[in-house]
C-alpha cells in the first residue's frame, strides 16, 4: 500500500487566485485545505489580492512563513513581483526545516519566469491547469467539473495556449 500520508504545502501566487475567482470556485482553496493541505499565501500575494480575506476569511491551515532568502537568492529572484519571491522565499524556508529528503512542497503560480526560478532552484510547481487536476485526482471536484473548468479557463486573465488545454483535458479525462 503507498502512503499519502506525506505533508504537503501548497504556497499559491496571486495568479492562480485570480483565475480561481474569476471562475467562481475560490472554495476550492478550503477543500484542500480541509484535505489536509496546507496553504500559504505569503503577506505580498494578500496584498495584492486583497478580496482574498472576503473569500476565505476564516480558513484554517494558513501559514504566514516569515520570507528570508541569502544574498545569492536574492539575486535569482530579481525581475519576479513581490508576491512570487516571497512565494519562493517561503518554499525555500518551509524546505530547509523538512525532515523529509522528499520535500512535499509545491508551488502555484502561471508565471513563467517564477516558474522557471523555482524550478531552476528545486522546488517543485504546479499551475493554475494542474491544481485544477489535482482536486479531480483527489475526489474535490468531478470529473465533469473539472473539465468545465478548463473549458472555461480560456475565459478568464490567465493567457494559455490550446496544446496546454489539450493536455490537461486528457489528464482529466484519464483519471
Amino acid at each position: 500500500m503507498r502512503s499519502e500520508r506525506r505533508h504537503k504545502v501548497f504556497i499559491i501566487d496571486a495568479s492562480t487566485i485570480i483565475v480561481l475567482i474569476e471562475l467562481g470556485r475560490i472554495e476550492l482553496l478550503t477543500k484542500v485545505v480541509e484535505k489536509g493541505v496546507k496553504l500559504v499565501i505569503p503577506k505580498a500575494v494578500r496584498d495584492e489580492v486583497k478580496e482574498i480575506e472576503s473569500f476565505l476569511p476564516n480558513i484554517e491551515g494558513f501559514l504566514d512563513v516569515p520570507p528570508k532568502a541569502s544574498v545569492d537568492m536574492e539575486v535569482q529572484l530579481l525581475g519576479l513581483h513581490e508576491g512570487e519571491k516571497d512565494c519562493i522565499r517561503s518554499a525555500l524556508h518551509i524546505m530547509s526545516n523538512e525532515v523529509s529528503s522528499e520535500s512535499g512542497v509545491i508551488f502555484i503560480t502561471d508565471d513563467l519566469k517564477a516558474r522557471k526560478v523555482a524550478n531552476r532552484i528545486g522546488i517543485k510547481v504546479m499551475g493554475t491547469l494542474g491544481f485544477i487536476e489535482y482536486c479531480k485526482k483527489n475526489g474535490l471536484i468531478t470529473k465533469i467539473d473539472a473539465l468545465e473548468l478548463v473549458n472555461r479557463i480560456k475565459d478568464t486573465s490567465l493567457y494559455i495556449t490550446d496544446s496546454l488545454l489539450k493536455v490537461a483535458k486528457s489528464k482529466i479525462k484519464n483519471q
